[in-house]
């Protein structure tokens, strides 16, 4: 995995540096990223052919002065990564995307269920398989699965609320037999270690909708 930071002037808009970093090529678990979320915390990443994540944890990190410095090099922090199995089908590609809540405790990571290519058939049987959203909790180093669920509908954005850190929001879509669609707004939140669904806003369409994932 490289890392490609771009650094843009607060007056003009253009770009002043670009810093490539490989320190981390070759130590993941896989080749191609899906999805990837960087702090001065933590790293996560997420994989298409793999239901894993990897997290890395920033050990040593340089004084908050030095902000050239700390876009230099993301070795010289020290990260401590382990890897974490996650539900999900297994034996499908799968554009898995990541959002961090603000207070960066919690990690949701999710996918279209139109996303899905199966390699070769294989069955869901239980709720871990058929799940599309999860989410995992963070704690320093440590990183654990918290909850998971899967949407009624096929979602195509999702995200953390900007203000209340335990909700996240989903735009669904679905389409009828007669090819009607309808676009979902759903807020779900977690309480007590499970994700819950608590509105939802069904708009019917004249067009498809797309995504900037697409």
């Amino acid at each position: 995995m490289a890392i490609v930071t771009f650094v843009f002037s607060c007056f003009s808009g253009d770009a002043e540096k670009i810093f490539i970093d490989k320190s981390l090529v070759g130590k993941g678990i896989g080749e191609t990223v899906s999805d990837a979320f960087v702090s001065d915390q933590f790293f996560i990443t997420t994989y298409p052919d793999k239901p894993k994540v990897d997290y890395g944890f920033f050990i040593k990190r340089p004084p908050i002065g030095e902000a050239i410095k700390r876009l230099e090099k993301i070795s010289a922090w020290e990260p401590k990564t382990v890897q974490m199995d996650i539900p999900g089908p297994l034996g499908r590609r799968l554009e898995r995307r990541v959002s961090v809540n603000t207070r960066q405790d919690m990690v949701l990571v999710w996918w279209p269920t139109s996303s899905i290519e199966a390699w070769p058939w294989s069955p869901m049987s239980t709720d871990r398989d058929r799940a599309n959203l999860i989410v995992l909790s963070i704690h320093g180093p440590n990183i654990d699965l918290l909850a998971y669920n899967r949407t009624e509908c096929d979602p195509f954005h999702a995200s953390f609320s900007c203000l209340q850190p335990h909700r996240f929001f989903t735009i669904e879509q679905s389409q009828s037999g007669g090819g009607e669609t309808t676009a979902h707004t759903s807020t779900y939140e977690i309480i007590q270690g499970k994700i819950q669904r608590i509105s939802n806003i069904a708009i019917p369409l004249k067009i498809l909708p797309f995504s900037s994932y697409s």
